[in-house]
């Protein structure tokens, strides 16, 4: 059985740095969509220190790594939540529906951590 999640709801995005900014075009925070206030964000986590020895692309992809874990998370709740027997058998039509949803959640949230975004 799932648990309640204890992490911000809702779509994560990130923003970047301004251009005035010395980490101009870097990524700055993380933020999520408020369901209760469609079209308003609110900051989650920001990024305050920087290792100047990691490439700008290396720090995009930290922050899509970032952003999908709530779908990430949900992909591992869905594999965790699988119970193939029913009665003390195994059902071959259980585990194949299974199989394909966790293959589809897995998907879609890689898909977000691979796939450069426009913040």
């Amino acid at each position: 059985m799932a648990r309640e999640n204890e992490w911000t709801p809702g779509e994560w995005s990130y923003s970047l740095w301004a251009d005035h900014m010395p980490r101009a075009g870097q990524p700055a925070s993380i933020y999520v969509e408020l369901a209760e206030y469609p079209g308003e964000e609110a900051e989650i986590a920001c990024f305050i220190e920087y290792d100047e020895g990691i490439p700008p692309e290396q720090e995009h992809a930290n922050a899509r790594l970032l952003v999908a874990s709530p779908a990430l998370a949900a992909a591992l709740e869905k594999i965790a939540e699988f119970e193939p027997v029913c009665d003390g058998a195994l059902q071959p039509h259980l585990l194949a529906t299974w199989l394909r949803e966790c293959v589809d959640t897995a998907r879609a949230a890689l898909a977000r951590v691979n796939q450069p975004e426009t913040p």
